[in-house]
C-alpha cells in the first residue's frame, strides 16, 4: 500500500506504485497531504521495528517478506521474544535485518502489514481494513517531545511540529477514548513502577531511573491493543489456523484466599460461580490506589492471576477483559507475531488452501507451546540480568544513605524498596549494621525509612521478595 506525502514528486510516486505492482499492494487513495511519522524511544540507534501511526492506522512493520527464506529464523526459535530492559537488545531475526531494511528511518519506503481501522466517538471499531502497505516515514517523534507538545505545551518543540501538533491532539483524544471503553468493560491495568538500567559503553551501569509510562508510551499502546483485537477477532471469524494471546481465568481458590486477605483491610470483590469478573479486580485497584497497602495488594493481585500464553483456541484474555486478542505488531521481536504475519499474507494472497491449512494446523500448537515457554526463560533471564546489573551499580555506592520503603518481612528479613527501585533483604539479626531510623513523614503517609546500606563485611544479598 502506497501513502503518498507532499515532497515526493512525481518521480517518487512512479517509483512507489512499481513497488505496489510489484508486491501486490493496493494504493490507499490517501490524498497529498497525508502524513507518516513514527513514535518512538529517545535512545538515538532505535529506529524500531515499532508500529507506526498513519492518521489512526496501524502498520506492523515487514518482518515476514525478509525472513520467508530464512531458516534459521524458524530453527532458532529459541530467541522466540526479544527483551531491552538493560540496553542490550536481543533480536529475532539477524541484525542486518532489524536495524536495515526492516528498520524505521525517515524518508525512506518500507514495507508493512496494516489494519486500518474506522472508530466512532464511542471507540467501537466499525469497519477495518487489513493490507499489505508500503509506507514511508516523513517525522520520526519520540515519546519525550510528544509529551513535550500534548502535556507541557513547550513552545519550541511546537513550533519545530507546528504542523503535526492538531494529528497528536487527536490521536491523544481517541486514545482516551479506546482507554476509556477497555476500562469499562473491565480491563486491568497494573501500573507497577519499573526501572531501567542505563549502561555505558563497556556495558557498566551508571544510572537506574524509572520507565517514563507518559502520554504518549500510552497512546501507543492504546492503538496497539486495538490493532491486536481487531486482528485476532478477524481471524477468529475465519476460521483459520492461528496464534492467539490468551488469558484463563484466575483459580477459584487463590481468588477466595485474595479476598479473605483484603478483609483485613476492609476491601471486599464479589465472586460469582467460582469464578470473578475482571471488572472486580479494576475497582479493587482503584480503591486501593495510594493507599499504605496499594503495593502489597496489587502484588497480591497479580500473583492470583494466571501468566498469559500463547494458544491456537481463542479462549479470550481475562486481564484485558476482550474476547479475542493476539499480538500482531512487533513481527521483527516476536516469533508468534512473525507467524501470524505468514498466515496474514497468505490469506490476502488468496494462497490459504486445504494443504496450507492442513500445514498451520500441523505446526501452529507446537510454535505457541514453545512461544510460551522461551517467553517465560526471556523474562527470567530479564529479570536475573536486571537484578545482576542493579548489584553492580550499588557496589559503587557503599556506605550512602538512600530513602526506602519497608514493602515486606517475616520472622527472619525486611524488605526494603529503596528510591532507586532496588529490592534490599536485610536479616534481623544483622540488623544492627544498618541505621535505620524513621524519617520525617510524607505526604503519602507510607512508612519510609532512610538506611546505609550495608558494607561488604555484613550479611546482605539483593533479590526481589514478594509480599507474602
Amino acid at each position: 500500500r502506497v501513502n503518498y506525502t507532499t515532497d515526493w514528486g512525481w518521480i517518487n510516486r512512479q517509483i512507489a506504485l512499481v513497488l505496489s505492482q510489484m508486491y501486490g499492494r493496493t494504493n490507499r487513495a490517501a490524498d497529498d497531504k497525508s502524513i507518516t511519522y513514527i513514535l518512538d524511544s529517545d535512545v538515538e540507534r532505535n529506529f524500531g521495528p515499532a508500529s507506526l501511526v498513519t492518521d489512526y492506522f496501524l502498520e506492523a512493520l515487514e518482518g515476514y517478506h525478509y525472513t520467508t527464506p530464512l531458516k534459521i529464523v524458524d530453527e532458532g526459535k529459541i530467541k522466540s521474544i526479544n527483551y531491552n530492559k538493560t540496553g542490550n537488545s536481543k533480536e529475532l531475526v539477524p541484525h542486518k535485518l532489524s536495524n536495515g531494511i526492516c528498520s524505521l528511518n525517515e524518508n525512506v519506503n518500507r514495507l508493512a502489514l496494516s489494519c486500518i481501522m474506522t472508530i466512532n466517538p464511542k471507540g467501537e471499531v466499525i469497519d477495518h481494513q487489513i493490507a499489505e502497505t508500503v509506507i514511508r516515514t516523513n517525522r520520526r517523534m519520540t515519546y519525550t517531545n510528544v509529551k513535550k507538545i500534548l502535556v507541557d505545551r513547550d513552545p519550541e518543540v511546537i513550533a519545530e511540529y507546528e504542523e503535526l501538533v492538531p494529528m497528536f491532539e487527536k490521536m491523544e483524544e481517541l486514545a482516551k477514548i479506546l482507554r476509556k471503553k477497555r476500562m469499562k468493560r473491565g480491563s486491568i491495568d497494573f501500573d507497577f513502577p519499573e526501572t531501567k538500567v542505563v549502561l555505558d559503553k563497556s556495558g557498566k551501569p551508571i544510572e537506574i531511573k524509572p520507565y517514563d509510562r507518559n502520554v504518549a508510551t500510552k497512546i501507543i499502546e492504546d492503538f496497539m491493543l486495538i490493532a491486536n483485537e481487531t486482528v485476532a477477532q478477524h481471524f477468529f471469524w475465519q476460521e483459520i489456523p492461528f496464534v492467539y494471546r490468551t488469558h484463563d481465568n484466575p483459580d477459584s481458590e487463590k481468588i477466595q484466599k485474595l479476598s479473605t486477605f483484603i478483609n483485613n483491610f476492609g476491601y471486599t470483590i464479589h465472586i460469582g460461580t467460582d469464578e470473578v469478573h475482571p471488572k472486580e479486580l479494576q475497582k479493587l485497584l482503584e480503591k486501593i490506589e495510594g493507599s499504605e497497602e496499594e503495593s502489597l495488594i496489587s502484588r497480591l493481585t497479580l500473583r492470583s492471576m494466571k501468566q498469559a500464553r500463547y494458544t491456537t483456541s481463542c479462549t479470550g484474555h481475562f486481564g484485558l477483559a476482550t474476547n479475542y486478542y493476539c499480538h500482531f505488531t512487533s513481527p521483527i521481536r516476536r516469533y508468534p507475531d512473525l507467524q501470524i504475519h505468514r498466515i496474514i499474507k497468505e490469506t490476502l494472497r488468496g494462497r490459504m488452501k486445504d494443504k496450507r491449512i492442513e500445514h498451520y494446523e500441523e505446526i501452529l500448537n507446537e510454535v505457541a507451546k514453545h512461544s510460551s515457554e522461551m517467553e517465560r526463560r526471556a523474562d527470567e533471564a530479564e529479570r536475573e540480568t536486571i537484578k545482576l546489573k542493579k548489584v553492580e551499580y550499588m557496589e559503587n555506592h557503599i556506605d550512602e544513605e538512600f530513602e526506602g520503603v519497608i514493602s515486606s518481612h517475616d520472622a527472619f528479613t525486611i524488605s526494603i524498596t529503596d528510591s532507586n527501585g532496588i529490592d534490599q533483604m536485610i536479616y534481623k539479626d544483622k540488623i544492627s549494621t544498618i541505621s535505620l531510623k524513621k524519617s520525617e513523614p510524607h505526604s503519602d503517609s507510607r512508612p519510609h525509612h532512610s538506611f546505609r546500606r550495608p558494607s561488604e563485611n555484613s550479611h546482605y544479598s539483593e533479590r526481589p521478595v514478594e509480599a507474602q
